[in-house]
């Protein structure tokens, strides 16, 4: 059964005055199913629960003491009291003679599934409908009474609704009983239903003759090779999974269906059964050229029997597509019929993965049959997902429509940013989510389009610059790129070892992680190292390399979570044919990562943090150079690292940077703005002006230009040249851009 296999319906809810036969009472059952009267044999109790005879409108009536006032209400006299286990054995008169039977039935039996919650504390037992039902009769050796076909029809032996489809069946059923005097009452109740989860059609529990693995004799070692397994979630292990083979019954693997893969079980008049383990063994056993496995051409293929000589005809029924499921491993590679090699080379799988249903369905069955066939687990490792449910709380479900449409989805925000959402969150952990655009569109936002950004920045001054793409270094890296390099080394290592668990939101979580380290503080320290108005060509090269290093590394790592702009970008930087042909980046160990300067760099940028943030506090624009930061806390260890405090200088604009030993963490900026720094201020905000100008001119990034300026600070006069590409500062009445013809 799936997950969307029982709904809420409104059906009858019926009393019934079942007659004893010692004394001048009647036993008051409850039953929602009239339909299954007719094979009615005995009536369930519960032993130790209280229960009593009552005078009722004139009459005797036995039912549960905690029932009384919901079914009868306020007029009734209780003439005893007892325990339930006072009303074993005893005999009442059945409601129909329809079918034969013996000297166990019509008789009350305890039955330990029978509930105060409803009804009147006894009901109605009809072996054959219901496992409760079938396992009480099996007991007791009760009768069983094929009353419904297996097309849901009542059987023509019971006249009082011969014919009907059985839910039609139960009006009829209820007025022949009251014209009988024998209904106390006929009410509705609206209660959970078993239906068919692709048609949602009504279905009914029947007993048929079928064909089961029995699951009781492999239950030890289902649960013994279930160690051998690494579950995510780990708790599923010895929880619903090892609960569920604890509780599995025997494994019906029969359906009276037309449709689905033929039992390939031939049977003799004799009693002789043939299964047949190939085509070729049929083909043998009956003479025939088989060239369709499936009915009707199989049901008409007969193998003569090895025992008598007779002809054996096929068993009727088909397998419960579970089998199928099940033997996926074997089948998607023909095996053992071929490609043996292959299949011993991958079995068992390195990992399965679905949703938390298929603890009970595809995990639990695969492992059935592996054990069966090999002793062995067909799977190592197994990633079981939560449901993602949909706008109204329940499973996202075709059949719900409740949903937006994914195509449309994917088409705004990208597959990429989808797996990003998904994997990053607790659904692949096990529980379930409820379906949220806004997360898996600020995936786009926050990550994918910081990684876009990133190499956008990179390629378009490379390119402009006719740089040549190279990864070796000809020269000492910076402290900033030996940061992000020795980030990038981390960032592989953590991956690794999260992929490698299977712990996948981990892995997910560097990934996002190294992005935002790369675009919000190594590419954002980086900008003036790069580009035509850069002049220090030896840290221009060194820049380059490592951003072009970082891209040809991370893609590869990034690609099998984000696949699709890593296979773009890599491409794009590399020319070669896929990401995804390329090995996973190795780092040897821990030793390699320099955590000496990822802690610097942690204390720099929480430095810079506070000073952004004590910017915004007093109001003083980052474009307003100040002359002096003090700093105060354990930030011993930078005070020697110049590149390091650079960082800082640049981030905060800052002449400089005066550490302060304090056990009290702060900051405080020389806030007295000269006449100099103001001058500095205003030649920042005019290279702002300009370089907005540029690209309101259309100017190309390495176009360039003179300028029109009502003023700007003499002694910066070079660096604004520098940093626009202006060839000449002219003045005018406003920031006019003059392109060169």
């Amino acid at each position: 059964a799936m997950d969307n296999s029982y709904k809420d319906v409104t059906d009858p809810s019926v009393f019934i005055k079942f007659k004893l036969k010692d004394q001048d009472a009647s036993i008051l059952a409850w039953t929602t199913t009239p339909w299954t009267l007719p094979s009615n044999f005995a009536l369930g109790f519960s032993s130790d629960s209280d229960y009593v005879q009552v005078e009722h409108h004139g009459e005797n009536l036995i039912m549960a003491k905690d029932r009384l006032k919901e079914v009868l209400g306020d007029e009734y006299k209780i003439l005893r009291e007892f325990k339930g286990r006072e009303l074993e054995g005893k005999e009442y008169e059945p409601l129909y003679h329809y079918y034969p039977s013996n000297n166990n039935d019509y008789h009350l039996y305890s039955a330990n599934f029978v509930s105060m919650e409803d009804g009147t504390g006894i009901v109605h037992i009809a072996p054959g409908f219901g496992e409760d039902d079938t396992q009480l009769g099996k007991e007791h050796g009760l009768s069983m009474a094929e009353s419904v076909d297996d097309t849901g029809m009542m059987d023509p032996i019971v006249e009082v609704a011969q014919g009907k489809y059985f839910k039609g069946a139960d009006k009829f059923i209820i007025t022949d009983l009251e014209n009988r005097g024998l209904m106390y009452k006929s009410t509705k109740i609206t209660h959970s239903y078993p239906h068919c989860h692709r048609c949602e059609t009504p279905l009914l529990y029947k007993a048929q003759t079928a064909w089961y693995i029995d699951i009781q004799k492999v239950k030890k070692q289902l649960k013994d090779t279930n160690s051998d397994i690494n579950w995510v979630p780990e708790f599923f292990k010895h929880g619903r999974f090892e609960l569920g083979i604890d509780s599995a019954p025997d494994w019906c693997i029969s359906r009276t269906r037309y449709w689905g893969a033929p039992i390939p079980v031939w049977e003799c008049v004799c009693g002789e059964k043939i299964v047949a383990g190939s085509i070729s063994d049929i083909e043998k056993l009956s003479g025939q050229k088989i060239t369709d496995l499936h009915r009707p051409d199989i049901d008409r293929v007969t193998l003569k029997c090895p025992k008598c000589g007779q002809q054996a005809k096929r068993v009727p029924e088909v397998l419960d597509s579970w089998v199928e499921a099940a033997s996926m491993p074997y089948a998607q590679v023909h095996y053992p019929f071929e490609n043996e090699q292959k299949f011993k080379n991958n079995f068992p799988a390195d990992f399965i993965t679905e949703y938390t249903g298929q603890l009970r369905a595809w995990f639990y069955v695969t492992h059935v049959i592996s054990n069966l066939l090999f002793d062995s687990i067909a799977f190592k490792n197994v990633i079981v997902t939560g449901v993602i449910q949909g706008n109204d709380g329940r499973k996202m479900s075709k059949n719900y429509g409740n949903f937006p449409d994914p195509k449309e989805a994917i088409e705004k925000y990208g597959a990429d940013s989808l797996r990003l959402y998904l994997m990053g969150s607790p659904i692949v952990l096990g529980q379930d989510i409820a379906i949220s655009e806004s997360d898996w569109a600020n995936e786009l936002k926050t990550t994918l389009m910081l990684l876009w950004n990133s190499y956008k920045y990179f390629v378009t001054y490379a390119s402009l610059e006719d740089w040549e793409l190279k990864v070796e270094f000809t020269t000492r890296p910076t402290a900033l790129d030996a940061w992000i390099l020795t980030r990038l080394d981390q960032t592989i290592l953590d991956m690794d070892e999260s992929l490698s668990s299977y712990q996948i939101p981990k892995s997910v979580a560097a990934l996002k992680s190294f992005v935002d380290d790369l675009s919000t503080w190594y590419i954002r320290r980086s900008r003036d190292r790069v580009g035509p108005g850069s002049l220090n060509i030896e840290d221009k090269e060194i820049a380059y390399t490592t951003m072009a290093t970082v891209f040809k590394v991370f893609l590869r790592t990034s690609a099998p979570i984000i696949p699709f702009i890593s296979e773009y970008l890599y491409r794009h930087l590399t020319g070669e044919e896929s990401v995804h042909l390329e090995d996973w980046p190795e780092v040897n160990d821990r030793s390699v990562i320099d955590t000496e300067l990822l802690s610097k760099m942690s204390q720099v940028r929480k430095i810079a943090e506070m000073g952004n943030a004590s910017r915004k506090a007093l109001g003083i624009a980052t474009k307003q150079p100040l002359s002096q930061i003090n700093v105060s806390g354990n930030f011993s260890s930078l005070k020697d690292e110049i590149e390091l405090l650079q960082l800082i200088k640049d981030e905060l604009n800052v002449d400089e940077v005066v550490l302060i030993d304090s056990k009290e963490q702060g900051i405080e900026f020389d806030t007295q703005i000269t006449d100099q720094l103001r001058a500095k201020g205003k030649a920042r905000e005019l290279v702002r002006e300009i370089q907005e100008a540029r690209k309101l001119a259309g100017c190309r990034l390495d176009e360039r230009i003179d300028v029109e300026l009502p003023d700007w600070p003499k002694e910066s006069e070079e660096e604004i040249k520098r940093k626009t590409l202006v060839d000449n500062l002219v003045k005018g009445d406003t920031v006019k851009i003059k392109r060169h013809p």
